[in-house]
């Protein structure tokens, strides 16, 4: 094939006249892509393979970064059908994102060309310059002016760096590990102690809280008179099995590397999640009875004459570990660095046993303290509001996520509460006889509740106000007499590599905007942006402060001497206290010292 559009040789006489000569698939080492085309009769199939770790954006996407396309160019004597894009917001590693363009070509026409837009992002948060690539497919015997050479992305020769460079500082040498990593690599029982304590804590999530009670239910066969040592084998038995469950999705994580937190990030399992959320809201109102399997519960209820049986106990907590998987998802990527860094399947197993036991606690305790408990109707509206608390998760989910608008959170919200009414409602007057009045008066509160959850992810994901005002340079002229403008009045400086197509260049602008500590840091700094949104590349500003790879974000931090704090830049999204150590860096320099004539 030829990618440079150059005229193609035929090196085998045999082959037919119809077939054409592919470009190889553009591959990029460290931009996380891979494209690729290949003809399948009639159509030309536009394959995207990102590389493991990175992900492309989808034409579902709402962040405003730069989408996948495939726009094909008008040539003479080819019609091209409509170009179908399949749904989705992140295309990942984990299948192929294949684009399909029709065409039909007359025997005069021997090139078809097509341009592509890209752009590659790593899960870490740091995302490529948007990748625009003109394929050339060709026929033998045509093409008799050559495409022009595709101009190289960047410059073969590095420009001058025009500040000071400091190599040597410590700072950031913490940001590329997670608590759990520091950890385990520092203080092993005390990395088993902090996932006990994670395990606990994620007992008292709005999607676990809630199956508690019912759990409880399930293990004692529905019998309350159940003795003591009976009950605490039974419930010792769920947390076994719910332990084991997550000891071996801790294997299986090991196995799968960071596959296993790539396929949380797919839209459709997002999606999935929230609509689990959803569901169990309304198993909560009591719209319908959420229930383990008929044949685990006649396990259970049924055997030595309803005094639960092991077996159900245990595999009830292999159940429970699948129920609660979805609340573990943000926990299970923060261990994942460690299994994937140590490579131990052994410490992979334990640290989700672990995980498994803290979580089992709370089953355990909450069981052996059942006969304190007294029913009563304050358990209805218990179960309503841990009902309106998972509807809240599913909405923050979505909304945080970047999936829904805020016009489709209320227009969600308004529905789902309808629904919820409705539902209670419905309930109350065919299964529990209630009368009309009463039971839509019931409903109309429960709808309450919801619609408060939906003003509480309203405010909570809301965009931040008050925005710090940034000064734009486009080229290094400026930017030089910026730095010795802030050098000359003893201020720090950062440089802010920004695009409106860059997700988490504008995460970092509502981070410096809602954290108070950061903000107050960057208050005291020369804030400078260079914005690449039109223009990717500016060589001369990247070059002047020795950026020279296509990344964004990215922040480069000059101290008040005008130098170059190499160790402190940020090419990724970070947390706000490793920002705070970097701008505390530059802000405790010392200024330039100025001697009076």
């Amino acid at each position: 094939g030829n990618g440079a559009g150059g005229k193609p040789v035929n090196p085998r006489p045999d082959v037919v006249a119809d077939t054409p000569q592919v470009p190889p698939a553009l591959s990029e080492e460290e931009g996380g892509a891979q494209v690729r085309l290949s003809k399948d009769g009639k159509e030309i199939i536009v394959t995207f393979a990102p590389t493991f770790g990175w992900y492309f954006y989808g034409p579902d996407d709402q962040t405003g970064s730069i989408q996948v396309s495939v726009e094909p160019v008008p040539t003479e004597g080819v019609e091209f059908g409509e170009v179908t894009l399949p749904p989705g917001e992140k295309i990942t590693s984990l299948m192929p994102y294949e684009v399909k363009v029709p065409f039909t070509r007359a025997d005069s026409a021997k090139a078809i060309e097509l341009k592509v837009v890209w752009q590659g992002c790593s899960e870490e948060g740091t995302c490529n310059n948007p990748r625009r690539e003109s394929f050339r497919i060709t026929w033998p015997g045509g093409a008799d002016e050559p495409a022009p050479a595709k101009e190289p992305d960047q410059p073969v020769e590095q420009g001058e760096v025009l500040f000071p460079v400091v190599e040597d500082d410590e700072i950031g040498s913490e940001s590329d590990s997670s608590v759990i990593q520091r950890l385990m690599r520092d203080s092993p029982l005390l990395g088993f102690g902090f996932i006990f304590i994670i395990g606990l804590g994620l007992a008292f999530t709005p999607c676990v809280l809630p199956i508690v009670p019912i759990t409880v239910s399930v293990i004692t066969g529905g019998n309350a008179d159940i003795p003591k040592k009976r009950l605490t084998g039974l419930l010792g038995t769920y947390v076994g099995g719910l332990a084991l469950t997550f000891g071996a999705m801790g294997v299986i994580a090991a196995l799968a590397g960071g596959g296993l937190a790539t396929a949380f990030t797919l839209p459709a399992v997002q999606w999935g999640i929230a609509i689990l959320f959803i569901a169990l809201s309304f198993s909560m109102i009591g719209v319908y009875e959420l229930q383990p399997p008929a044949w685990l519960m006649n396990l259970q209820g049924g055997a030595q004459k309803r005094q639960g049986s092991v077996l159900g106990a245990f595999l009830f907590g292999c159940l429970g570990a699948v129920i609660a998987s979805p609340c573990v998802a943000p926990v299970v990527a923060g261990m994942l660095i460690v299994t994937a860094n140590t490579g131990s399947i052994p410490l992979g197993f334990f640290m989700f046993f672990t995980l498994g036991i803290g979580m089992g606690t709370v089953f355990f305790s909450a069981g052996a303290l059942n006969f304190l408990m007294r029913p009563g109707p304050w358990m209805i509206w218990v179960r309503y509001v841990f009902g309106m608390l998972l509807f809240g998760v599913a909405l923050y989910y979505l909304k945080s996520g970047g999936h829904i608008s805020e016009a489709a959170l209320w227009g969600m919200g308004v529905g789902v509460s309808v629904l919820a009414m409705l539902g209670v409602a419905w309930h109350l007057r065919t299964k529990e006889g209630e009368s009309a009045g009463p039971a839509r008066m019931r409903g109309i509160k429960v709808a309450t509740l919801f619609m408060a959850s939906v003003v509480a992810v309203f405010f909570i994901t809301k965009k931040p106000e008050g925005l710090l005002d940034w000064i734009y340079v486009e080229d290094s002229e400026h930017l030089v007499a910026l730095v010795e403008q802030a050098k000359s009045e003893g201020k720090p400086a950062v440089v802010d590599f920004w695009a409106e197509w860059c997700y988490y260049c504008k995460e970092y602008d509502k981070l410096i905007a809602a954290e108070p500590e950061v903000r107050e840091r960057f208050e005291q700094v020369m804030r400078i942006k260079v914005d690449l949104t039109d223009d990717d590349q500016r060589w001369d500003v990247r070059h002047a402060v020795g950026q020279e790879a296509p990344l964004q974000p990215f922040l480069v931090f000059i101290d008040r001497q005008g130098r170059i704090r190499r160790k402190a830049d940020v090419d990724k999204f970070l947390d706000p206290e490793e920002i705070v150590k970097r701008l505390d860096l530059i802000l405790n320099s010392e200024p330039v010292e100025t001697s009076s004539r």
